[in-house]
């Protein structure tokens, strides 16, 4: 049997600025053969004071082995952009009530027990939200809850669309669902990205009956028919929400500026 993960993260120990970090459980692993990267979603848990988190992991691959990479310096910088934009994006869902909470992130040398030691990673450090991961019990939930679930996607989808990003692909384990309080969080964000300029007139809003939710592949047709309106009103074009963020934390990311490095 082959193993699931090409490099298992499940109980190694890292310090990310000093702290100790044990990752107890990986959840997601994803090749980016054009930026020479895999990305890696996990459970974790800070071990001087027992804070349990959840840590993204981006860690660089030999860019020798990819043909599609001509410049690395460049490609670099491309991923760089990108660590900033995801950080912009937990920051914004985060104080809309739609995902977790940022807590930390470094750049750090790859080391000896990565793949690529000569490389570097991006860690993004998470507070863990309640519930399940969606694609391990929406078997077991009721027509009312994944009723539910999509008003809530629908919400989240059509905020981040109007904050100028796109989930540009769907996955039921990207969600996690708080059955006892019926709230849905975005956790994984290794799919966003930015809307291309080119397509944001021609991108329409985000409803129920959208590609965007649909693909999830969660509902009946039955339940797609039924074109649910979301519980709380989207906000109209016209009155975008910014998520009352601090306004020097999106422009210092979003601008360039990079995250602090640490051994």
């Amino acid at each position: 049997m082959y193993p699931r993960w090409n490099y298992n993260f499940t109980d190694r120990n890292r310090h990310i600025k000093k702290r100790p970090v044990k990752f107890e459980k990986q959840l997601t692993e994803v090749l980016f053969s054009s930026y020479a990267q895999r990305h890696v979603l996990t459970l974790a848990r800070y071990l001087d004071t027992d804070e349990p988190i959840m840590v993204k992991i981006r860690y660089g691959l030999n860019p020798k082995d990819f043909e599609l990479i001509e410049h690395v310096e460049g490609t670099r910088k491309i991923t760089s952009s990108h660590f900033l934009h995801e950080m912009d994006v937990l920051d914004a869902l985060s104080e809309a009530g739609y995902g977790p909470d940022y807590i930390d992130c470094a750049t750090q040398p790859a080391g000896l027990t990565l793949p690529y030691p000569q490389g570097e990673v991006d860690v993004l450090v998470m507070s863990r939200v309640p519930g399940e991961r969606l694609g391990e019990i929406s078997d077991g939930l009721s027509e009312a809850q994944l009723e539910s679930i999509r008003c809530q996607l629908t919400e989240i989808l059509e905020y981040l669309r109007q904050e100028g990003y796109v989930l540009f692909q769907q996955d039921p384990n990207f969600l996690q669902y708080d059955v006892k309080n019926d709230k849905l969080y975005l956790v994984d964000l290794t799919f966003i990205d930015i809307i291309d300029p080119i397509y944001e007139r021609n991108m329409k809003q985000i409803k129920p009956d959208s590609m965007w939710v649909l693909e999830f592949g969660l509902w009946t047709e039955e339940l797609i028919k039924r074109n649910l309106q979301p519980k709380r009103l989207l906000q109209p074009e016209n009155q975008k929400h910014d998520g009352n963020l601090d306004p020097g934390k999106r422009l210092r990311r979003t601008s360039g500026e990079p995250s602090e490095r640490s051994p």
